[in-house]
């Protein structure tokens, strides 16, 4: 007789079935894992793992002073010393690195200066609505009109 019947002949309900394996078949506590690596994790993004890479702080040694700079900072030591050398390479990229962070300063004051012309201009417009509401506001009094503060439409 099957194990998931009881004494009648009558099976019994939620004991077994799909995802619910016999007790016999059934993992055990203490028993080690079927699966021991698990599944494979999510790639990291490189891109935060660089960031926070260069943003750690180092200790160097500068004209014979230790000093606390971030690992970015110290590439830039390394390569100054090996570019104030005669250093072609190093040359080059110290160039493309100052290169692209000027970019990067240009592109962030034009969206400051593109934000601040934007609230500029949205306090000329929000001034302009409050002068026209006063004139039209003037206007209803000056006919006797009661001004309750809406718009006709």
């Amino acid at each position: 007789m099957a194990k998931n019947k009881d004494e009648g002949g009558s099976v019994r309900p939620g004991k077994v079935g799909y995802g619910r394996p016999p007790e016999e078949h059934r993992f055990r506590k203490g028993d080690p894992s079927p699966n021991p690596y698990g599944c494979r994790g999510k790639p990291k993004d490189a891109s935060i793992d660089k960031k926070s890479f260069l943003s750690r702080k180092v200790t160097v040694m500068l004209n014979g002073e230790q000093k606390r700079v971030t690992r970015d900072e110290s590439l830039f030591i390394v390569l100054y010393a090996q570019a104030s050398k005669g250093d072609v390479k190093a040359i080059r990229y110290l160039d493309e690195r100052c290169a692209a962070a000027a970019r990067r300063d240009a592109e962030r004051r034009a969206v400051r200066d593109t934000v601040a012309d934007d609230d500029a201009s949205r306090k000329k417009v929000i001034d302009n609505a409050l002068n026209r509401r006063l004139k039209e506001a003037k206007r209803a009094g000056k006919r006797g009109e009661p001004d309750d503060g809406l718009e006709d439409g």
